[in-house]
C-alpha cells in the first residue's frame, strides 16, 4: 500500500533525472495527486456525506475533485478552494493539453505550491472543528 506523501516523494523523484517534458508533465501529476490524496484521507468521511448531500440538493453527479473544491467553499475555505482547484486545472494541463509546453520550472514551481498547500491545509485541519 502506498501514502499520499509517496506521490509527491515521486513527483520529486521524475526531476532528478532526465526525460524531457514527459516527466515534467507526470511529475506535475502525480504532485497534484499527493495534495487530492492528502486531502482525502483526512476528510474521507465529511466528503462522502458531503459529496451525498451535493447529488440530493441538486440532482447533479460531482467527480470528486470537484467534490474537494465545493467542500472548501462550504466550510469558509474559499482560499483553500481556489487553490486545490487551480491546482487540479494545472493537473489537467499536464495530463491533456498536449500543445502546451512544460518546461523544467514549471514543475518545480507547481511541487513549491503544493507543499505551500498542504502546509496551509495542515494548519485548517488542525485548527478546524470540521
Amino acid at each position: 500500500m502506498i501514502e499520499p506523501i509517496d506521490f509527491l516523494n515521486f513527483s520529486e523523484k521524475l526531476l532528478d533525472g532526465t526525460g524531457g517534458e514527459i516527466v515534467i508533465r507526470n511529475s506535475i501529476s502525480r504532485a497534484y495527486y499527493y495534495v487530492f490524496h492528502h486531502v482525502r484521507e483526512n476528510y474521507e468521511k465529511q466528503l462522502e456525506k458531503f459529496k451525498k448531500k451535493l447529488r440530493r440538493d441538486t440532482g447533479k453527479y460531482f467527480n470528486d475533485h470537484i467534490v474537494v473544491v465545493k467542500f472548501f467553499e462550504n466550510v469558509g475555505e474559499r482560499n483553500l478552494a481556489s487553490r486545490i482547484h487551480s491546482l487540479h486545472v494545472e493537473r489537467n494541463r499536464a495530463d491533456y493539453d498536449l500543445w502546451r509546453n512544460f518546461e523544467g520550472d514549471t514543475a518545480e514551481e507547481f511541487i513549491t505550491d503544493v507543499k505551500t498547500f498542504i502546509y496551509d491545509f495542515n494548519y485548517f485541519r488542525n485548527s478546524s472543528r470540521t
